[in-house]
C-alpha cells in the first residue's frame, strides 16, 4: 500500500511542476519559452513507460500462472491415483481375463485417467523433480500392469499406489 501512496505522490509532483511551467510560460513567454520541453514527446514517453510496465505486469502473473498451474496438474495426478486406489477394495484380489472383463475395465479406466493427468503434469514439472516422478510413475504403472494382466495381487497394488501417494510430490 505504501508504494502505491509513493507512485501517487511522485505523479503528483510531476503533474504540479509542469502545471506550473505552464503557467510561468503564459505569464511570461519571453523568457520561458527556450525552456519549455517539447510537449508533444512527454505523451511518447508515457505510453512507453506504460508499455513497459504493463510487460512486467503481465511477465509476473505468467509466472504466478505456471506455479499454481504446476502445483494444480500434480494435484490432480495425485487425486487420480487415490480414486483409483479407492476402487480396489472393490475388487477381486486376483483377476482373470474373460471372467473379470468388467472389472478389468473399470480398473483400466481408473488407471487411462492417472495416465492422462501423469502426461498433464510432466509437461510443467521441473528438471530437477521429473526423474522423481518418472520413478514414481514407474512403479505404478508396473503395479498396474501386474494386477490387470499378470495375476498379481490387489494387495500389493494397494500398498505400491498408497506408498506413491504419500511420497512428497510439491
Amino acid at each position: 500500500m505504501k508504494w502505491i501512496f509513493g507512485l501517487v505522490a511522485i505523479f503528483a509532483c510531476v503533474t504540479c511542476g509542469l502545471l506550473g511551467l505552464v503557467a510561468g510560460v503564459n505569464l511570461n513567454p519571453q523568457s520561458t519559452v527556450r525552456f519549455v520541453p517539447d510537449w508533444g514527446s512527454l505523451g511518447d514517453w508515457v505510453a512507453g513507460v506504460s508499455a513497459l510496465l504493463t510487460f512486467v505486469a503481465a511477465c509476473v502473473a505468467m509466472n504466478a500462472w505456471r506455479i499454481q498451474e504446476r502445483q494444480r496438474l500434480v494435484l490432480q495426478w495425485k487425486a487420480d491415483l487415490l480414486d483409483y486406489t479407492y476402487t480396489l477394495p472393490y475388487l477381486k484380489e486376483r483377476l482373470v481375463w474373460p471372467d473379470d472383463k468388467e472389472m478389468i475395465d473399470t480398473i483400466a479406466g481408473k488407471f487411462y485417467r492417472c495416465i492422462k493427468s501423469y502426461m498433464l503434469m510432466v509437461e510443467y514439472v521441473e528438471p530437477k523433480k521429473e526423474e522423481f516422478y518418472k520413478a514414481i510413475w514407474s512403479e505404478v504403472h508396473q503395479a498396474h500392469d501386474s494386477y490387470s494382466m499378470k495375476r498379481g495381487t490387489r494387495t500389493d497394488v494397494k500398498d505400491v499406489f498408497v506408498k506413491a501417494y504419500l511420497k512428497k510430490f510439491i
